[in-house]
């Protein structure tokens, strides 16, 4: 169906290939010479106390993942919750005999359970956050 699109891909993408190996190697290069240039002006003396692996006692962490993970985990929960209220509550729902009334129900039914359990678990998210927070203060 899509035959006219495979000649300009592969040109396309071998293209992008090679010009991505020759930038690579290029900078490879210039990077060689910049440190070839610098190897005699720098000094081991210079360098102390520069390089160190940064430590995470002072810095405010996000709880994205936090949030992302509970939003998803809940709303994973929702489709279940509605698939079983569908199934439990529509007849013929798993046979399949369908009617625009009963395609309807079944997107009300769908809709609120993944945005009521999507908001549980933000509500969840926050009140972790909350606590975890609160004990960061107390220490």
């Amino acid at each position: 169906m899509f035959d006219f699109l495979t000649a300009p891909l592969v040109v396309g993408i071998l293209t992008l290939g090679i010009y991505a190996l020759f930038d690579l190697l290029v900078r490879r290069k210039e990077r060689m010479a910049i440190i070839d240039k610098l190897g005699d002006k720098l000094d081991k003396s210079m360098l102390e106390g520069k390089l160190k692996l940064p430590t995470f006692r002072n810095v405010n962490f996000s709880f994205t993942s936090l949030k992302i993970g509970t939003f998803l985990t809940c709303i994973g929960i929702g489709i279940l919750v509605g698939y079983l209220l569908c199934a439990g509550t529509i007849t013929s729902y798993i046979d399949g005999d369908w009617t625009w009334e009963k395609r309807q129900v079944a997107s009300i039914i769908y809709g609120s359970c993944i945005l009521i359990s999507g908001g549980i678990g933000l509500l969840i998210a926050f009140f972790i956050e909350l606590t975890l927070k609160r004990e960061k203060k107390e220490k």
